[in-house]
């Protein structure tokens, strides 16, 4: 700081003349320290919304996710629904055959010419292989039904598992 040597007791300045003048290195480096700690904020709010965009974008992709899932899942349960169907359609035919091979049975006790007949004949006269056709398409209708729980379990799992994406 420099005192201008007028400025003593019963001293006169003239006008226009500098009475003290303070060194400004103090200030000057205040404002300076000001300014980066504003730079830094900025930066900082910068990042943050960055962080929120991207974060965002996440969630985002997140409950798009779990929108395919869910639909997906959707898809899953349309197909049990349809294996199901497949089994009682099976079953049914199985039990209409069981009553064809019956009749068939009645049919042919009633036939003189058994002893004469082939044992491929026989097969095809009592229905034998139509049963067996007729219980095949239940079992695949059955194991069908399996499979198609075992996926709509899976999605489930997925479900649960991309919701816990969303909630995070």
């Amino acid at each position: 700081m420099e005192v201008n040597a007028a400025l003593e007791p019963g001293g006169r300045l003239s006008a226009g003349a500098v009475a003290v003048r303070i060194d400004p290195t103090d200030y000057q480096l205040d404002v300076s320290r000001a300014r980066a700690a504003l730079s830094t904020a900025e930066n900082a709010v910068a990042a943050a919304e960055i962080q929120l965009r991207t974060s965002g974008s996440r969630l985002l992709q997140s409950q798009a996710q779990l929108a395919q899932v869910v639909a997906q899942a959707a898809r899953s349960e349309a197909d049990l629904i349809q294996a199901e169907t497949q089994v009682i359609t099976a079953e049914y035919n199985h039990a209409v055959e069981r009553g064809k091979q019956d009749v068939a049975k009645h049919e042919w006790s009633l036939v003189d010419s058994q002893e004469d007949a082939t044992e491929l004949e026989r097969e095809l006269t009592l229905r034998k292989p139509h049963l067996r056709k007729a219980l095949g398409d239940v079992q695949a209708a059955k194991a069908e039904v399996a499979s198609a729980k075992a996926t709509v379990d899976a999605a489930r799992s997925t479900i649960e598992a991309a919701k816990a994406a969303v909630d995070i």
